[in-house]
């Protein structure tokens, strides 16, 4: 039985690294050429936008799967590492077994399900989380600068007072006069 096991561990760890050479060969042929290359014209200043669009579209498409199959091989030298350390088949968080079935079909993942589905879990709780800054920031004027508790110290209330007393959205604007501009149209009296 264990020596059972050993055999599928075998087969696939050949199939790793498979699938790595395929995955390199793959990843040295995108991009290699020169975009006017792959156009197969020396300008692209009579094509129509839409054909170039096209073009850096396909490009940018083969970019991703470069970037992708670069991730691939990082995780298939993780795995092969662990095999030469004789980790290979064993998560990396709880030490149990990664069952057969899930190598099978996962070949080069470190983790049983169940921390997957943790880490998982962990990423979706991260990416949907509150931002840090509405922890800290409330309601206007809901709280006062520095841990006291004072109410007659100058808090964000009395901030807005300080400089809606030179102008507010609801106020003329700074016309750039002296003048006493309580009636509005006294300012354009010389332009009738």
């Amino acid at each position: 039985m264990a020596e059972d096991k050993n055999e599928q561990y075998r087969k696939i760890i050949a199939s790793l690294q498979q699938e790595k050479q395929d995955s390199l060969e793959m990843s040295s042929e995108l991009l290699k050429d020169d975009m006017r290359e792959s156009l197969s014209e020396l300008s692209v200043i009579d094509n129509h936008p839409a054909d170039i669009g096209t073009e850096v579209y396909e490009r940018e498409r083969d970019a991703a799967e470069r970037e992708r199959l670069k991730g691939k091989i990082k995780a298939i030298n993780v795995a092969l590492e662990r095999w030469q350390k004789g980790e290979y088949g064993v998560c990396e968080h709880c030490d149990r077994k990664i069952p057969m079935e899930r190598l099978e079909v996962l070949p080069y993942t470190t983790v049983c399900l169940d921390c997957s589905r943790a880490e998982e879990i962990e990423a979706q709780h991260t990416f949907y989380r509150e931002p840090v800054e509405s922890e800290i920031f409330e309601q206007p004027f809901a709280r006062n600068f520095g841990k006291f508790e004072d109410p007659a110290a100058f808090d964000k209330e009395d901030s807005w007072q300080a400089v809606a007393r030179h102008g507010t959205s609801e106020t003329l604007q700074d016309l750039g006069t002296n003048e006493n501009l309580s009636d509005p149209d006294s300012f354009y009296k010389e332009s009738y």
